[in-house]
């Protein structure tokens, strides 16, 4: 087994995707012990967001870059706004590669995190990044068999997935 994907905060591992060495599907979520409970959502569903893009065939994220990163950075920055509802527009971009990844993973924990906020979010995913969510509801609403476990509804609505999870 492969472990392709993690969330990491600093030098700290909070979740990881493992994948099949001979499928590249994955087999297994685990959440760190030591992740803060308030955080625990937040990891989890970044890491089906992996299971859910790889299941989907790594969803393409030509032509809707911008929007991803937009997304990311308002997703992920610690430096937020008054409200905390969104990042400073004076503070450095956070991107994956702040969070130590590669140029190779960068795409997939963009997807990850975009398919997170749509599970945790559709609204603001659909009102912020609609390209985004219109490109994910295209790869995992008409995929024959991941349809029949979740589904991104393009007026309202949260999609459901079922999965267990190991710690670490």
């Amino acid at each position: 087994m492969v472990v392709l994907n993690r969330v990491i905060a600093g030098e700290r591992q909070l979740g990881a995707t493992v994948f099949d060495d001979k499928t590249k599907l994955p087999s297994r979520v685990m959440i760190a012990r030591n992740v803060r409970p308030d955080l625990r959502p937040h990891v989890h569903a970044h890491e089906l967001g992996h299971v859910v893009d790889q299941f989907a065939g790594e969803i393409p994220i030509t032509g809707i870059e911008p929007q991803l990163y937009k997304l990311y950075n308002s997703l992920n920055n610690p430096i937020r706004t008054r409200g905390g509802n969104d990042a400073q527009p004076w503070s450095p971009r956070m991107t994956p590669k702040k969070h130590g990844y590669d140029e190779e993973a960068a795409p997939r924990e963009l997807m990850a995190e975009a398919i997170r906020a749509y599970m945790q979010n559709p609204n603001y995913i659909k009102a912020e990044a609609p390209a985004v969510a219109a490109r994910i509801r295209a790869y995992v609403n008409t995929h024959p068999w991941i349809k029949q476990t979740i589904q991104f509804n393009s007026l309202a609505g949260l999609g459901i997935i079922a999965t267990g999870h190991d710690e670490q």
